[in-house]
């Protein structure tokens, strides 16, 4: 019995070292994760309509369908529905290396629109946290 407790213990001791192998994929992932969502800047409505105010050479992505940009839109903003099929085409026309704000009805999509921004070279990409909600909440202005 002890000869089969030992082999036991030993088995056990294989698969705990094993599982603990710092090189595995699951490390890597995440650090690419951390990596590109450290380079999306989240930003209030006030940090947007600032910049729209003092810099007019800022770009503003609305990634919301057309239906909701119908209901009211950040001035000046361009329409590419991150959901729909001509999100990459349509932000290849847009400057890389400059400022994109990008908003969404609430700031879940422009987080995943920002993303794939910076995924295709982007380098400042400015998430506005609460979208749309949030500029109408705070009473700036709406165009239609």
């Amino acid at each position: 019995m002890n000869k089969y407790f030992l082999s036991l213990i030993g088995l056990l001791g294989i698969v705990a070292i094993s599982c603990t192998n710092p090189e595995s994929n699951t490390t890597d992932v995440n650090a690419t994760t951390e990596q590109t969502t450290a380079q999306v800047k989240n930003v209030k409505v006030s940090d947007l309509k600032s910049a729209i105010t003092e810099n007019a050479s800022v770009t503003v992505l609305d990634v919301r369908t057309a239906g909701e940009v119908a209901e009211g839109f950040v001035a000046n903003a361009e329409n590419i529905d991150v959901n729909g099929n001509a999100f990459d085409a349509g932000v290849q026309d847009l400057e890389k290396s400059q400022t994109v704000y990008v908003y969404c009805r609430s700031g879940h999509r422009s987080m995943i629109a920002s993303k794939k921004l910076i995924a295709m070279g982007f380098t400042d990409v400015r998430n506005v946290d609460g979208g749309f909600m949030a500029w109408e909440q705070a009473g700036f202005p709406v165009a239609k």
